[in-house]
């Protein structure tokens, strides 16, 4: 186990996160925006990171793919089947604010698979606790 003096705290981010289009935000009576939910607003925190020398201090961890198994502990079979065939096509809302862009499914899973991973890093002791710079948030998809 990890002793005070000697706690790590681990950092999740994969380029992958950074191919999702959250599409334009639309709210009624105004004209669309972008999307607060963005990669520019990932990519700068991920650079601040970097020139602050934060970055080295981190446990960089490996984001991997979510299954469909632990994707279903959450969603239903009909959503996830849904986001999968928008996701190899061209994309579409499945929520009021929820876009699936091409690719979609791929992504998600990752970011989900790089909180598990996270999770995992935590609870066998390799780290204290971690930050996931992930996208798409998990509310985001549903």
């Amino acid at each position: 186990m990890i002793s005070s003096k000697d706690s790590k705290v681990g950092y999740v981010y994969d380029e992958k996160y950074s191919w999702f289009d959250s599409g334009p935000l639309h709210i009624e009576n105004l004209q669309p925006v972008e999307h607060w939910e963005n990669v520019d607003t990932k990519r700068r925190i991920h650079s601040l990171l970097l020139v602050s020398g934060i970055y080295e201090k981190l446990l960089h961890l490996k984001a991997r793919d979510a299954t469909r198994e632990e994707l279903l502990l959450f969603h239903t079979p009909e959503y996830v089947d849904k986001v999968q065939a928008l996701s190899s096509g061209e994309g579409g809302k499945v929520g009021d604010e929820a876009y699936v862009c091409k690719m979609s499914y791929e992504i998600a899973a990752r970011s989900a698979g790089g909180v598990l991973s996270a999770v995992e890093a935590v609870l066998e002791g390799r780290v204290k606790s971690c930050y996931c710079l992930c996208r798409p948030p998990g509310e985001f998809l549903g």
